[in-house]
């Protein structure tokens, strides 16, 4: 089963990509992909609002991430779009949305994402574009062999874990580090 993220075992890994040959791209599904953090109270509590388009259609989520314990618990629940509207009034000011253009694919055996953040850019990418792989494999973190990386991309290494690379920091307006060490 190649996107695995129903066992106890898949992890969420990502990579940094700095190119690839668009021709060699295999046949994929693009989605608009808009995220916007809301406000908590809670500092071991996030929260965002998830718009997804293609085709016209758009659909609207709210993710609730908990860090409780050694790893974070995360719940999602669909919204009709009012009720995404009203949650927006609710918005962090102290992150930007997140716009990106997502890419699924299939490589190998493996299915990937291709997230290409659009405009406009988050101030932390010092207006140069981000794009981030990723999949959800057993293979653990910094496993070179496993999962195949696809081998029309130049990929800068993995930033699994790496909080600069959250959407969470990525979106955060102060953030005292620009051009993300690219």
């Amino acid at each position: 089963l190649p996107y695995c993220h129903v066992t106890d075992h898949c992890r969420k890994r990502k990579w940094l990509v700095i190119s690839y040959d668009e021709k060699r791209l295999p046949r994929c599904e693009t989605f608009m992909v808009r995220h916007d953090y809301l406000c908590t109270e809670d500092p071991n509590v996030q929260v965002r609002l998830r718009s997804r388009s293609q085709h016209g259609r758009t659909t609207y989520t709210i993710t609730t991430r908990r860090y409780d314990g050694p790893e974070p618990v995360e719940t999602r629940m669909q919204l009709n779009y009012r009720e995404y509207i009203s949650y927006k009034k609710m918005g962090d000011r102290s992150r930007v949305p997140i716009n990106k253009e997502r890419r699924c694919f299939m490589f190998g055996r493996q299915y990937y994402h291709l997230d290409t953040y659009t405009s406009p850019l988050p101030p932390s990418c010092g207006e140069k574009p981000l794009m981030l792989l990723e999949t959800y494999t057993t293979a653990p973190v910094g496993n070179t062999e496993e999962p195949p990386l696809p081998d029309f991309m130049t990929i800068a290494g993995e930033v699994t874990g790496d909080p600069e690379y959250s959407m969470y920091t990525i979106a955060k307006l102060d953030s005292e580090k620009t051009n993300m060490n690219r």
